[in-house]
Protein backbone atom coordinates (compact mmCIF):
# COMPACT_ATOMS: atom_id res chain seq x y z
CA UNK A 1 0.00 0.00 0.00
CA UNK A 2 0.58 3.74 -0.16
CA UNK A 3 0.40 4.83 3.45
CA UNK A 4 4.18 4.61 4.27
CA UNK A 5 4.75 7.80 2.02
CA UNK A 6 3.61 10.37 3.67
CA UNK A 7 5.57 9.93 6.62
CA UNK A 8 8.62 9.48 4.39
CA UNK A 9 7.30 12.87 2.29
CA UNK A 10 7.16 14.44 5.97
CA UNK A 11 10.66 13.39 6.60
CA UNK A 12 12.25 14.96 3.37
CA UNK A 13 10.43 18.29 4.00
CA UNK A 14 11.93 18.31 7.28
CA UNK A 15 15.01 17.43 5.83
CA UNK A 16 15.28 20.59 3.95
CA UNK A 17 13.86 22.54 7.12
CA UNK A 18 16.83 20.97 8.62
CA UNK A 19 19.47 21.90 6.78
CA UNK A 20 18.26 25.88 7.27
CA UNK A 21 17.85 25.48 11.20
CA UNK A 22 20.29 22.79 12.92
CA UNK A 23 18.27 22.32 15.91
CA UNK A 24 18.65 19.16 18.45
CA UNK A 25 14.55 18.92 17.72
CA UNK A 26 14.45 19.20 14.14
CA UNK A 27 17.15 16.48 14.03
CA UNK A 28 14.60 14.90 15.95
CA UNK A 29 11.38 15.24 14.47
CA UNK A 30 13.30 14.15 11.28
CA UNK A 31 14.43 10.86 12.85
CA UNK A 32 10.82 9.90 13.70
CA UNK A 33 9.64 11.05 10.42
CA UNK A 34 12.35 8.22 8.53
CA UNK A 35 11.51 5.84 11.20
CA UNK A 36 7.58 6.01 10.92
CA UNK A 37 8.26 5.64 6.72
CA UNK A 38 10.56 2.91 7.34
CA UNK A 39 8.90 0.84 9.43
CA UNK A 40 5.82 1.35 7.46
CA UNK A 41 7.97 0.12 4.06
CA UNK A 42 9.41 -2.74 6.00
CA UNK A 43 5.81 -3.65 7.28
CA UNK A 44 4.32 -3.62 3.52
CA UNK A 45 7.59 -5.17 2.23
CA UNK A 46 7.24 -8.30 4.63
CA UNK A 47 3.57 -8.95 4.41
CA UNK A 48 4.00 -9.03 0.45
CA UNK A 49 2.06 -5.38 -0.01
CA UNK A 50 4.65 -3.09 -1.79
CA UNK A 51 2.01 -1.62 -4.41
CA UNK A 52 0.39 1.44 -5.44
CA UNK A 53 -3.36 0.76 -4.88
CA UNK A 54 -5.21 1.27 -8.27
CA UNK A 55 -8.72 1.46 -6.85
CA UNK A 56 -8.94 5.72 -6.06
CA UNK A 57 -10.49 4.85 -3.23
CA UNK A 58 -8.32 2.08 -1.55
CA UNK A 59 -5.31 4.98 -2.65
CA UNK A 60 -7.68 7.88 -0.62
CA UNK A 61 -7.87 5.55 2.47
CA UNK A 62 -4.16 4.80 2.30
CA UNK A 63 -2.84 8.39 2.11
CA UNK A 64 -5.13 8.85 4.59
CA UNK A 65 -3.81 6.43 7.08
CA UNK A 66 -0.12 8.06 6.17
CA UNK A 67 -1.57 11.76 7.06
CA UNK A 68 -2.87 10.01 10.47
CA UNK A 69 0.88 8.20 10.75
CA UNK A 70 2.33 11.67 10.22
CA UNK A 71 0.34 13.56 12.54
CA UNK A 72 0.58 10.81 15.16
CA UNK A 73 4.34 11.12 14.99
CA UNK A 74 4.22 14.98 15.31
CA UNK A 75 2.04 14.91 17.94
CA UNK A 76 4.38 12.73 19.91
CA UNK A 77 7.14 15.01 18.82
CA UNK A 78 5.18 17.90 20.09
CA UNK A 79 4.49 16.19 23.54
CA UNK A 80 8.52 15.77 23.49
CA UNK A 81 9.24 18.99 23.29
CA UNK A 82 6.78 20.58 25.65
CA UNK A 83 8.66 18.51 28.10
CA UNK A 84 11.65 20.14 27.37
CA UNK A 85 10.85 23.23 28.23
CA UNK A 86 9.45 22.64 30.77
CA UNK A 87 12.20 20.58 32.43
CA UNK A 88 15.68 21.82 30.33
CA UNK A 89 17.09 18.86 32.82
CA UNK A 90 14.70 16.50 30.47
CA UNK A 91 15.24 18.04 27.41
CA UNK A 92 18.92 17.36 27.19
CA UNK A 93 18.63 13.86 28.39
CA UNK A 94 16.28 13.44 25.29
CA UNK A 95 18.38 15.32 23.22
CA UNK A 96 16.25 18.20 22.44
CA UNK A 97 18.18 20.51 23.90
CA UNK A 98 21.93 21.02 23.18
CA UNK A 99 24.49 20.51 26.28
Amino acid sequence: MACFAVPLLAGVASSVVWRKKKTPALWQLNLLFYGAGVFGLVDHWWNNELYIPVDAAVLQADLLLGCLITVAVLGFWGVLVAIARVSPEAGRAMGLKEQ
